[in-house]
């Protein structure tokens, strides 16, 4: 997803600067990227390393918590399962 992202940015920087694309291109990442991204101020939201960390907590987060409301689910099942061995074994051939 960033290489889509970091593509479509420097694709729209060689369209606005096409004479000096290259070096827009690597002072944009050097200084807007590099170093905005790491201050903690409003101004970081604007770069692409911020929204995809952005994008990351909030799937990390969604993710663990539907983990956590099939948890109950996966006990019940495996417990069942783990019961239904055991009784097996417990009945005589």
């Amino acid at each position: 997803m960033s290489s889509l992202c970091y593509v479509a940015l420097y694709v729209l920087i060689g369209i606005a600067f096409s004479a000096r694309a290259t070096v827009v291109a690597v002072v944009y990442t050097l200084l807007f990227e590099g170093v905005l991204s790491t201050i903690p101020a409003t101004i970081n939201k604007f770069t692409v390393c911020y929204t995809l960390r952005a994008l990351l907590a909030e799937g990390v987060a969604i993710k663990t918590e539907r983990h956590r409301s099939e948890l109950p689910k996966y006990v019940a099942g495996k417990r069942q399962i783990a019961t239904n061995r055991l009784r097996a074994q417990d009945t005589p051939s």
